[in-house]
């Protein structure tokens, strides 16, 4: 996501129903959620805390294919 020597920090890898969704940094929009696309490329799911400042998603779950996490938004725990 962000080549070079400052790393995205993928974390939290996880599989909702054959699609592989994980957080990561890209020095753009901060630490967001991204999945894999059917291209193998990955891609931001949504700015959840728009601009550059990060949503921190977190807690990663899969159930019966939906995910669920956590996140910020202006303060607000989602």
């Amino acid at each position: 996501i962000r080549p070079g020597y400052e790393s995205s920090q993928p974390r939290n890898l996880t599989n909702a129903y054959g699609t592989l969704y994980f957080t990561a940094n890209d020095g753009a929009y901060g630490e967001e959620l991204w999945k894999i696309n059917k291209n193998g490329e990955a891609e931001i799911v949504e700015d959840i805390l728009a601009g550059s400042e990060s949503s921190g998603p977190s807690d990663l779950l899969s159930v019966h294919g939906s995910l669920y996490f956590t996140a910020t938004n202006s303060g607000t725990l989602l």
